[in-house]
């Protein structure tokens, strides 16, 4: 069954992308909540992940969250994803996704130990560190501005 995809404006992805794309509608969910975490939209990113968890068969998960959301609200909810990351954790994309909860929970030591755990390591990631909105109340901070000088981006 094709699942319909939306695009608005050109996309930035090669033909082969936009294939495996539209048939995946969890990614699909996941790119979503991508889109409304940056745009601070809480309960739309919350929705979608739901979603996206519910069609990876990750049920547990997806219920977890909601208990934590429907109970304490967006802190509440970045606090179990974080367990559940902590539980499921490994690589080095985690350690970003560690410091972006970190950083939308207000915790920029923490946010910043992974960071320079990522430097460290010369994981790709930070490439794009500058282009993520996850940081924005971040940038600054001095050893966030300090970081992305010995990284080498643009200030």
């Amino acid at each position: 069954m094709p699942y319909p995809v939306e695009i608005t404006g050109r996309p930035n992805f090669g033909e082969g992308q936009a294939i495996v794309f539209a048939q995946d509608p969890a990614r699909i969910h996941e790119e979503r909540a991508w889109v409304y975490k940056a745009k601070k939209q809480h309960a739309e990113e919350v929705s979608k992940t739901d979603l996206q968890l519910r069609i990876k068969g990750c049920v547990p998960c997806a219920d977890s969250l909601s208990h934590a959301y429907s109970h304490t609200g967006y802190s509440g909810w970045l606090r179990e994803k974080l367990k559940q990351l902590n539980r499921d954790s490994h690589g080095n994309a985690m350690k970003f996704e560690h410091a972006e909860l970190y950083a939308a929970m207000g915790n920029t030591d923490m946010a910043m130990q992974y960071l320079n755990q990522g430097n460290r390591e010369h994981t790709e990631q930070l490439l794009r560190l500058q282009l993520n909105p996850a940081y924005d109340d971040m940038r600054t901070d001095p050893r966030f501005q300090e970081l992305t000088h010995r990284i080498g981006l643009p200030q």
